[in-house]
């Protein structure tokens, strides 16, 4: 890249089977390279993979655009948006104390990066390593109108690389949860021996959830 910041990602997307998406309301997955990093570049700008799991299906995906953008690449904050597409991408939800709903308290909005057919990114601005530091998994989320459009394992390609196993897990919490199959464990593994890189989510389930609720209303 000559040290430009450029967002060339391969983008593909694999559906989940039914049950898998009536478990965990996760639609898809798009195992997506960034092999010159994306910006911020002074915390992203290496090779890395971004592992968009939305919760909302690919044709819905083609709703999200806007008509007003910043660059090639997002879409603009600084200048109105003129369609109601658009301005979705700045539609947040909050709780009662005006705090960022369904994601974890550390996590701000970077309203940069509204980028067309995911959402506007969430993610620990504060915490994140800078790209020279970067060694391990972290988590994004992408907002839009309101809800959460997708959750984000993203990690440098340096983690799935080299001799050395590798495994870090993270508990998550969210503030003034709602969508309740949001995962609250995650793991990912890698293993040099076969190449292989395992991702866990565990949380509760989106159909048990429905099931419990019906039974109460039936009571």
């Amino acid at each position: 890249c000559n040290g430009n910041s450029c967002l060339f990602e391969v983008r593909n997307a694999y559906k989940f089977s039914r049950k898998f998406r009536k478990h965990t309301g996760f639609d898809h997955v798009g195992i997506d390279l960034s092999p010159c990093g994306h910006p911020p570049l002074e915390k992203f700008g290496v090779p890395h993979l971004n592992l968009h799991t939305f919760r909302v299906s690919t044709k819905d995906r083609q709703e999200v655009n806007c008509d007003v953008m910043a660059d090639p690449f997002s879409c603009s904050y600084t200048v109105p948006q003129q369609t109601p597409e658009g301005r979705r991408f700045f539609v947040h939800a909050v709780d009662a104390d005006g705090n960022l709903a369904n994601v974890p308290s550390n996590f701000k909005l970077k309203l940069d990066a509204a980028i067309p057919s995911e959402g506007l990114h969430v993610f620990d601005k504060d915490g994140a390593p800078n790209a020279e530091d970067w060694k391990e998994p972290i988590l994004i989320m992408g907002s839009y109108h309101g809800t959460i459009q997708f959750w984000e394992p993203m990690f440098p390609l340096s983690f799935v690389m080299g001799d050395e196993a590798k495994m870090v897990e993270f508990n998550e919490t969210y503030v003034s949860q709602t969508i309740k199959s949001l995962p609250s464990y995650w793991s990912m593994a890698y293993n040099p021996s076969d190449g292989i890189t395992t991702l866990i989510m565990k949380g509760e389930a989106e159909s048990c959830r429905k099931k419990n609720k019906k039974r109460k209303n039936k009571i």
